[in-house]
């Protein structure tokens, strides 16, 4: 009996020495992971991507659809570009601040020019004066472009025979011969209306009533 009592007691101590040392070791758990934390090196915040979303760019008349000779592109071409071309006559400054650059055309009487505000170009006037004048007719920017929302008779420089087709929405206008419309100038500019185009680019434009001579 004696023995027994005495097993019970040591079982008893036993068990409650197992609950101490299991307790003292999750404290020291507790504390071990505390100081892990606190010494644990922070990263630094870093602010989720920012997704930015570019729209689609203006409109712009591609060279390669209007022709390849083209001196520039709109809203592309710079005034370092322009300035260093072999074929630059000059430079002028507009009374409304813009730049002009003159260069040498197909048609000694006209040169080709191109304006530029706040150092991009604008719109050009390129002259187009050559032995196979079918290749871009009129018909060819149709096919290109559809009909133009405008067409006048009538041309300061080129005279009465000569039309103005104006493609203002695509940035683009054309003078050709009324008959043929054989195109003998290419006009490109900031997509725009077509009375906005009238008021900024059209000073050639000259309205002639009449029917255009013939051949």
């Amino acid at each position: 009996m004696w023995r027994n009592l005495n097993m019970g007691l040591f079982q008893n101590i036993f068990t409650k020495k197992q609950y101490i040392i299991i307790i003292a070791l999750m404290i020291l758990l507790i504390i071990a992971s505390g100081i892990i934390l606190v010494n644990k090196p922070q990263q630094p915040y870093q602010s989720p991507p920012v997704i930015i979303f570019n729209p689609s760019p203006t409109a712009k008349v591609s060279q390669s659809n209007v022709y390849p000779d083209l001196i520039s592109i709109v809203g592309v071409t710079t005034d370092e570009n322009l300035k260093r071309r072999p074929d630059l006559k000059r430079i002028s400054i507009l009374p409304d601040g813009k730049t002009q650059y003159s260069f040498i055309s197909k048609l000694n009487a006209r040169d080709n020019i191109v304006i530029t505000r706040n150092g991009i170009t604008v719109f050009e006037r390129f002259i187009k004066m050559e032995d196979n004048l079918e290749k871009y007719s009129l018909d060819y920017y149709k096919r290109v472009y559809g009909n133009p929302e405008k067409e006048i008779v009538g041309s300061k420089f080129y005279g009465i025979a000569y039309t103005t087709y104006i493609f203002a929405g695509k940035g683009i206008a054309l003078i050709g011969d009324t008959k043929s419309e054989d195109i003998v100038e290419i006009q490109i500019f900031i997509p725009t209306s077509t009375n906005t185009y009238l008021q900024q680019w059209g000073e050639d434009i000259q309205p002639y009533e009449g029917e255009a001579p013939g051949p």
